[in-house]
């Protein structure tokens, strides 16, 4: 999670943000 939490420091656009909601969504 923490290499996630530095991809949004370097500028995580609103399509990443979806991603990592609809990866979390998924089993």
């Amino acid at each position: 999670m923490e290499a996630r939490q530095e991809r949004r420091s370097h500028g995580a656009t609103v399509q990443d943000l979806y991603r990592e909601l609809i990866s979390g969504a998924l089993p």
